[in-house]
């Protein structure tokens, strides 16, 4: 019988991880001789690492360090909201092929109802929004069962007032805030998406801890569900990585490919590693019963 060997410190296990992918029954030392810890540790790591490279720097190169304020400036043009009204620096109209329209001119106080009624009643727009001075006219044939709706800028003002204490809004105070707050918010929508990348990883483990538990029960190992769910963790991390990764720069559309793929390689390493194990487990009762057999022929011959 295997003797227990002594403890994997998270080096050892982490060496071990990578060993496997050559000698899978590297896998099963780990499982049964590293520590939880070091099993999470490695989680925290890809929870931390992957989410870094998919989100954290794409989101900090489109909108971080100001990026996000500078794309605002481009597009948005100056305006400022007071208890007066809505005001924006020229008129324009566009439309496109969704069936949108939308109109802004607050040189006018109030939307002219007889022109939105004929843009209406064309039938060529699903969505209609034109802004005046003085309140913004909504029409979308999803929203408000096909109502129009109209909404008063001073109600808009008023919420805004009690919410911030503001006297007025505009389109500098939106670049300061955008400024001030777009690393910070990257940083925080990072940090959720590591966290719930680390509850899933751990919760797939479970998966894989029942499945090694089918071929532990066939291949009579003797590993604990413990054991094999700290296998699965080593086994499945770098091929998590590496199917994350080509699916974000190289395979954009073959998610699901990629995820069979992987779980394919991922059951046959655990099926190896727990072969492997019986197989040595095997080997080392023959040594004993050869070795017994070894002393109880040499005690039989010198009696």
């Amino acid at each position: 019988v295997l003797i227990m060997k002594e403890k994997r410190s998270f080096p050892s296990a982490f060496l071990g991880m990578l060993k496997g992918t050559v000698k899978p029954i590297e896998y099963v030392e780990n499982g049964r001789r590293s520590s939880w810890f070091s099993a999470f540790l490695v989680i925290l790591i890809i929870s931390l690492i992957v989410p870094f490279i998919t989100v954290f720097l794409p989101f900090n190169k489109l909108y971080g360090n100001d990026r996000l304020a500078e794309k605002v400036d481009d597009k948005l043009p100056d305006f400022v909201l007071t208890e007066q009204g809505f005001s924006c620096i020229g008129a324009s109209t566009w439309t496109d092929d969704s069936g949108l329209y939308f109109s802004i001119d607050t040189k006018v106080n109030m939307v002219d109802e007889d022109t939105i009624q004929d843009i209406v009643s064309s039938g060529n727009y699903n969505t209609i929004v034109v802004v005046a001075r003085k309140n913004i006219f909504l029409y979308s044939v999803d929203y408000n069962d096909g109502e129009a709706v109209y909404i008063e800028w001073a109600e808009i003002y008023e919420g805004l007032v009690n919410t911030t204490g503001y006297d007025s809004y505009s389109k500098s105070q939106i670049l300061s805030g955008l400024k001030k707050w777009d690393t910070p918010v990257i940083v925080i929508i990072y940090a959720i998406v590591a966290l719930i990348t680390f509850v899933i990883y751990y919760v797939v483990i479970m998966f894989w801890g029942m499945l090694g538990l089918a071929f532990n029960n066939k291949k009579a190992a003797g590993l604990t569900f413990g054991e094999l769910c700290k296998m699965a963790v080593y086994i499945r991390a770098p091929w998590y990585i590496i199917r994350k990764m080509l699916g974000y720069f190289v395979f954009y559309n073959a998610g699901t490919v990629l995820w069979i793929l992987a779980f394919i390689i991922i059951a046959i390493y655990m099926y190896a590693a727990i072969s492997g194990y019986t197989k040595r487990l095997q080997d080392d009762e023959d040594m004993h019963e050869r070795m017994q057999r070894i002393q109880d022929y040499t005690a039989d011959t010198t009696q």
